[in-house]
């Protein structure tokens, strides 16, 4: 998926905005920000984005699991 995709996924499953989600989970904004356009791999934090969509790291970000099966 790509960064709009799953900003538009948080935003669906908790009618909120990202900002809102980051707080509300103890971390900032750019935080989340960065693991969601790929600038950061914070395994916690794609994991909490995880479970607050219902959808798998795998499906969120598929690069990463490609790039695990190659090692």
């Amino acid at each position: 998926m790509n960064s709009i995709q799953i900003i538009g996924a948080i935003q669906l499953a908790t009618g909120k905005l990202v900002p809102d989600v980051a707080k509300d989970c103890g971390y900032t904004k750019t935080a989340f920000y960065r693991v969601i356009r790929k600038d950061r791999t914070s395994p916690t934090i794609r994991n909490l984005i995880s479970e607050i969509t219902g959808l798998s790291t795998e499906a969120l970000w598929p690069e990463a699991a490609e790039k695990g099966k190659e090692n």
